[in-house]
């Protein structure tokens, strides 16, 4: 289970990272709501734990923004502020649990893990053109025809549809579907020219894309790449 913990206070986010670390969870840290975001967008977490009060961008503006994007990820805000009204617009904005500063440890991971054995709802399939990958069932088909896939070649394609028309670069597939930075290798591209080769040689429109400079992205090719 991966957790990012988004707290200016460095001592804070040292002794969670360690408590953490501990109950075996992966962790990762962000100063401020910048960092927070960035990191939101770039990585798949189970879930985050979010100070309220932090210099640029403050957790609940994180939070909103979070919600916006449809991410449906676990938020558990950490505040001094405590008053019924604090508590409410937290969870009215889309936090799934309030913390109280100063907190006990185990208060906290009980409440993590109270939230994690929650069902996810998760979009049974996904359809991209011709090609619908079927997330319960890890089942994929291109035009009715069914193509049998790898378990790291289905999470491979499962990340990549579920951000249909949106570049991710190789340093995401990593962390997300490896679920770790493994340094220089070309796993990805491997892993990539598996898909190409199950996926996209037998049909006319290639829908795994190489975007220059960036990654790949899975999604229709623009009018343009089509007529060249």
């Amino acid at each position: 289970m991966r957790v990012l913990v988004a707290d200016d206070d460095r001592a804070l986010t040292r002794m969670l990272e360690t408590g953490l670390t501990a109950e075996m969870f992966a962790v990762d840290q962000a100063a401020n709501g910048e960092e927070a975001l960035e990191l939101i967008v770039a990585i798949d977490y189970d879930l985050v734990v979010l100070d309220l009060v932090m210099p640029g961008i403050d957790g609940l503006s994180v939070l909103k923004q979070v919600r916006e994007s449809s991410n449906p990820v676990p938020i558990i805000l950490l505040s001094a502020l405590d008053t019924v009204a604090d508590k409410v617009r937290g969870l009215q904005n889309g936090a799934d649990d309030y913390v109280v500063k100063p907190f006990f440890f185990a208060e906290l991971v009980a409440r993590i893990n109270a939230l994690l054995r929650r069902p996810q709802r998760v979009t049974d399939k996904v359809l991209v053109a011709d090609l619908e990958v079927d997330c319960a069932r890890r089942a994929v088909k291109r035009a009715g025809r069914p193509i049998l896939l790898t378990t790291k070649e289905f999470d491979l394609l499962q990340y990549l549809v579920r951000k249909v028309n949106r570049p991710v670069t190789r340093n995401m597939l990593l962390q997300n579907v490896w679920d770790r930075d493994i340094g220089p290798t070309n796993v990805v591209e491997v892993y990539i020219g598996y898909l190409r080769t199950k996926i996209d040689d037998a049909a006319e429109v290639k829908l795994i894309r190489t975007i220059r400079g960036v990654g790949y992205m899975v999604g229709l090719p623009e009018a343009r790449e089509l007529a060249a």
